[in-house]
């Protein structure tokens, strides 16, 4: 699962088509590991609002912020892993244009195979580095 992690944040920062809209900022759920990361600042988080760290536009823990906002518009659910809100959020879109190029439609959320994922890694590290193949 750390790399599973590892490998969906590394993919939404690559991408970098965040428009900072804080909808991912809608209460954040925290896991044991954030509790641990976040230290004092997790007594401030409620189920009830939205985060209380984005602020104007920007998270002010960003270097330790929980694990659900560092791997969003991925979530992991019950049965998988998932990419979340590509009718509203950009990030989930261009995602989404990536790892099913030859998919039109209306989805919204839609069910990621961790293999996808990973070709999708090794996709983007030969557009940074043409010369690897």
């Amino acid at each position: 699962m750390d790399k599973v992690l590892k490998l969906c944040e590394e993919i939404t920062e690559k991408i970098d088509a965040c428009e900072r809209c804080g909808k991912c900022c809608k209460s954040p759920f925290l896991l044991p590991e954030d509790v641990k990361r976040l230290g004092k600042y997790a007594k401030m988080f409620n189920e009830n609002g939205a985060c209380p760290f984005f602020v104007e536009g920007k998270c002010k823990i960003y270097e330790i912020r929980p694990t659900v906002c560092r791997i969003y518009p991925f979530m992991f659910l019950p049965h998988g892993l998932f990419l979340i809100n590509i009718q509203e959020c950009r990030l989930a879109r261009e995602i989404y244009r990536i790892l099913f190029p030859n998919e039109r439609g209306e989805r919204n959320i839609v069910k990621v195979a961790i293999t996808k994922l990973e070709e999708m890694e090794k996709r983007m590290i030969n557009l940074r580095n043409p010369d690897t193949y």
